[in-house]
């Protein structure tokens, strides 16, 4: 068996730990090409996702994604 190692791109910073957990652990696992396909599969909500933490980063640095916004909810409630 040979490792293939590539290269992660920058925006992958933005991708939140919950969807990491969610994407590992139903990625389907049972074949061997079910893994690739099911990964593409998901791919343009992955990259939605990323891309929208970004823009929400961008905007606010100090907001961090959603725990800022759960920070100001919380701080109004």
């Amino acid at each position: 068996m040979e490792q293939i190692v590539f290269p992660v791109p920058g925006i992958c910073q933005f991708l939140t730990e919950e969807t990491k957990h969610r994407l590992f652990t139903t990625t389907e696992q049972d074949k061997q090409g079910s893994k690739v396909s099911d990964f593409f599969d998901q791919s343009s909500f992955l990259h939605n996702e990323m891309e929208w933490q970004r823009k929400l980063r961008s905007e606010d640095p100090r907001a961090g994604g959603w725990g800022g916004l759960e920070l100001f909810t919380d701080a109004l409630l």
